[in-house]
């Protein structure tokens, strides 16, 4: 009784899904049951959340100030694909179309941050004079197309939930929730690339799809893939931002994180700014014995420290890739000396659980954009 109830059910949703998974009443899709394609949309929606909330901004820098934008976009999205499920008919652009045209935005509106002098502790004394001046329509570009976005994924699972109880279709909702954020996780965890990304997203829309519409569909998502492709060359990906190291004069590298030109620089302790050695001139002679470091980076507080004496040092990081560059690529390879203990851990959980002592705490600007301009949102 209930199978039969389940078949007639799904023959009278195929008909009425939209054609940007193409469905219609002459082509069931790939997958029929309805408590897997719940979970499989519920998936996806979650994926692709986490995908826009961490791949946007690391392209688009007011993004990076405003993440709770493309969070709201998305809640939008969902609800007005849910409304426009109680719609029999319902025209709406196909999701891959409105993905390429986003990623296609997103190539076209990336912005480079170069900071202008190298004697500024923070970013905004010296960006006005090197940046172009960013689009201000490009915020609610993107609001608006992430919203789109959301609007054929959310109607779709408007549409499933009401021909499955509903106690087991929030069951297989929460469990592909959970699936999706864990696989998110995993991804973040291991520094896989964007390309990784759209390529599960991709996978899971194609098992929503049906053959009519195999052949657009893939299309659509490989000329995503592909710009996300040239996007990324040349790129670093860690748990929380996009690396480009550039070569520095007279050796070393300056760090470009997130489109942020000399986030950081992997030179010569003696060719650092006058900052780093401020507290050692202000302490002339003196050799601490133990120091912290919170917000290490790429080594150069640590390097620094080396060179004047410090006999044990704790270079706390929380980006593991970050502190691997520095391991390799930092022309003093401070990290390779057996004075330091390395760290990678938030400072300010570190602080709450640590039980040493130290004589020096160096806070190397440990905001997760060094951002303190007007625009600044304090992260961590």
């Amino acid at each position: 009784m209930h199978q039969t109830f389940a078949r007639e059910s799904s023959g009278r949703i195929w008909s009425r899904l939209p054609l940007w998974l193409g469905v219609d009443s002459a082509q069931r899709p790939f997958i029929a049951n309805l408590r897997v394609r719940i979970f499989l949309i519920s998936f996806t929606m979650l994926f692709f959340e986490l995908l826009c909330i961490r791949w946007i901004p690391s392209y688009i820098r007011y993004l990076s100030y405003f993440n709770n934008f493309i969070l709201m976009a998305s809640f939008l999205g969902i609800g007005l694909g849910m409304l426009s499920a109680r719609r029999k008919n319902f025209w709406f652009l196909p999701f891959p179309l409105l993905l390429l045209i986003m990623v296609i935005l997103v190539a076209l509106n990336k912005f480079t941050l170069l900071v202008n002098s190298t004697d500024v502790l923070y970013y905004g004394a010296g960006e006005s004079q090197s940046a172009k001046a960013e689009n201000f329509l490009v915020l609610p570009l993107i609001f608006g197309m992430v919203t789109l976005c959301f609007i054929p994924l959310a109607r779709m699972f408007g549409q499933l939930f009401t021909q499955v109880k509903p106690l087991t279709a929030y069951t297989f909702d929460i469990i592909g929730s959970l699936a999706g954020i864990a696989c998110f996780y995993i991804i973040a965890y291991f520094a896989l690339p964007p390309l990784l990304w759209f390529l599960v997203l991709a996978v899971f829309i194609l098992l929503l799809s049906s053959r009519t519409a195999l052949a657009t569909t893939s299309a659509l998502l490989f000329a995503s893939m592909i710009i996300v492709w040239q996007l990324q060359t040349g790129t670093y990906w860690s748990p929380y931002y996009k690396i480009i190291l550039h070569p520095a004069i007279p050796s070393g590298y300056i760090v470009d994180v997130n489109n942020a030109g000399g986030h950081q620089s992997m030179i010569p302790w003696q060719y650092k700014e006058p900052f780093y050695r401020r507290v050692y001139e202000l302490f002339p002679g003196s050799s601490f014995h133990h120091a912290l470091i919170l917000g290490a980076g790429s080594g150069s507080d640590t390097a620094t420290a080396l060179a004047y004496g410090v006999q044990s040092i704790t270079a706390v990081e929380i980006d593991p890739l970050i502190l691997q560059l520095g391991k390799q690529f930092n022309p003093d390879h401070p990290y390779s000396n057996p004075r330091v203990k390395q760290v990678v851990n938030d400072g300010r959980n570190f602080l709450e659980n640590t039980t040493e002592h130290y004589d020096l705490i160096i806070f190397a600007l440990p905001d997760s954009l060094t951002l303190t301009s007007s625009n600044t949102s304090l992260r961590l």
